[in-house]
């Protein structure tokens, strides 16, 4: 395997050129790496798992732990792949007010197995006002652990139009999406907006003992949404 460990990184602070501003990038069947106690500041996209284009196999065994991703302006983590780890990591002000930008995007064209996140703190996003998803799927995982992780927006950040945890199949997407055998458990997450957890898709499911708090005023949201839609099963 591969480890990449005590470095700090730098960005271009929001360049807008995407491809060439990521911090890592792996795909085409990478595997065993491990990312530990980086700072990684000012990228469009601070880690990019690829989980596998056409012809190409998942990457396999990408860890990243005990890591400060900060400032990234379009998303802090995007992808996922067999065995994908993401643990107690510290992200602050990633994801702008784009819908289709967030802190952590798991994503996967192809069904994966076996993936945790775990022990993450998430606060705000790099623009003043919460539009969007903090942390989001759109994938096809069997095995998925979100546990103990804290995501919070600041009251007066928070609108309507935001959301804290959102694992569904709300997606124009038209590959199988679902999360069997998935666990939320342990979680906290504050100043969601819309809704603070959203699942659906989601068979062998368990939510347990996962804490919500709203402090702003939104003239209504919801707790825990379990989403009625077509299943993409595959």
């Amino acid at each position: 395997g591969l480890r990449i460990l005590n470095i700090a990184l730098s960005g271009a602070n929001g360049s807008g050129a995407t491809v060439q501003n990521f911090g890592f990038f792996f795909y085409r069947g990478a595997h065993d790496v491990t990312l530990g106690n980086l700072d990684l500041d000012g990228f469009d996209l601070a880690v990019y798992n690829e989980s596998g284009g056409a012809g190409d196999l998942p990457t396999t065994n990408i860890k990243l732990s005990g890591c400060r991703i900060t400032n990234s302006v379009s998303m802090g983590y995007l992808g996922a792949g067999h065995n994908a780890d993401i643990s107690y990591n510290y992200w602050d002000g990633n994801g702008s007010d784009n819908v289709f930008d967030h802190t952590i995007y798991l994503g996967s064209a192809k069904d994966i197995t076996n993936v945790s996140m775990v022990g993450n703190y998430i606060h705000g996003q790099s623009s003043a006002t919460c539009l969007g998803t903090a942390v989001v799927a759109h994938a096809s995982i069997d095995g998925l652990l979100v546990k103990g992780n804290t995501v919070e927006i600041e009251a007066s950040q928070t609108t309507p139009g935001c959301w804290g945890m959102g694992f569904n199949n709300t997606t124009g997407n038209t590959h199988a999406v679902y999360y069997r055998n998935a666990v939320f458990s342990g979680n906290t997450i504050i100043n969601a907006g819309n809704t603070s957890l959203t699942v659906s898709s989601c068979p062998g499911c368990v939510i347990e003992n996962n804490v919500i708090i709203q402090d702003a005023d939104l003239g209504g949201s919801v707790g825990i949404g379990v989403v009625d839609g077509p299943v993409r099963a595959g």
